[in-house]
């Protein structure tokens, strides 16, 4: 008796490109712990010859591995594939492409922006250094002292912010809250405060800091969240139209031009 045709559960093999995962490899040897920043990667003569792979396989590997930030090809003689380490802005530049594609509206972004520093100030009254405690205090002064020339005091502002992240010691939240700051900032590249409302926002973070000197993490996260959502609700009043369905739109203050000032000194 003849048997029947089988149906075989097995679904069609995804067989990975070379290239794939010579670039695997590389990725993971160069975050490894026995390579530095500034190291060289072997000529690519060298490669072919020692891994076995052809030309084209070795230029889309290295091509690949620069997009993704992890080397900085260098032309001329003493040039070659030069490792990097990745940055917040290698990350921020993924995140920002891929929020523009999914339609991320500026509320989203906000809302974001929200739940991670404020988890940041709780943290910060935690673990918090004398040493951090002590850029606040300077930080505040010099809010104060650029009351009037408020591209200096939106500087100190987002100096506190960063303070505010950088003082939770981790790297993880500092990352993730870079990134998200700066996709929020590149969209409200000029927005102004008048003197009482900068006023107000120095007593805001001078409320937070005292909260973080008291190591009480309730009442700083409860506070900075208070000071954010003073910002977000300028904002609204201000530029409804940021929070239409346009998701990309910038807020910019007519006449004036600071985004490259602005953008190109937020703390690192």
């Amino acid at each position: 008796m003849e048997g029947k045709l089988l149906e075989l559960p097995i679904s069609k093999l995804s067989i990975p490109k070379a290239s794939d995962i010579l670039v695997e490899k590389l990725r993971n040897f160069i975050l490894s712990d026995e390579v530095k920043e500034g190291d060289k990667l072997p000529p690519e003569r060298v490669l072919v010859q020692k891994l076995g792979a052809g030309r084209s396989t070795i230029r889309e590997a290295l091509r690949i591995l620069e997009i993704e930030g992890l080397i900085k090809t260098k032309p001329g003689p003493n040039g070659g594939s030069v490792v990097r380490r990745p940055t917040y802005q290698t990350v921020a530049k993924s995140l920002t492409l891929l929020l523009r594609s999914e339609r991320a509206s500026f509320a989203e972004l906000l809302e974001a922006r929200r739940i991670i520093e404020r988890q940041c100030a709780r943290q910060a009254a935690i673990v918090a250094t004398a040493e951090d405690l002590a850029e606040f205090d300077d930080c505040i002064q010099q809010m104060k002292a650029t009351l009037n020339n408020y591209p200096a005091f939106f500087m100190e502002n987002l100096r506190f912010h960063y303070l505010i992240t950088s003082s939770s010691h981790s790297y993880v939240l500092r990352v993730f809250a870079r990134c998200i700051r700066e996709i929020v900032y590149e969209r409200i590249i000029d927005v102004e405060l008048t003197i009482p409302q900068r006023q107000k926002g120095i007593q805001a973070c001078e409320a937070i800091v005292e909260a973080i000197k008291e190591k009480n993490p309730d009442k700083a996260e409860k506070r900075f969240d208070k000071h954010l959502q003073a910002f977000e609700d300028h904002l609204k009043n201000t530029y409804p139209q940021a929070f239409s369905d346009e998701s990309t739109k910038t807020i910019i203050t007519p006449g004036t031009d600071r985004q490259t000032i602005l953008l190109k000194n937020i703390p690192e």
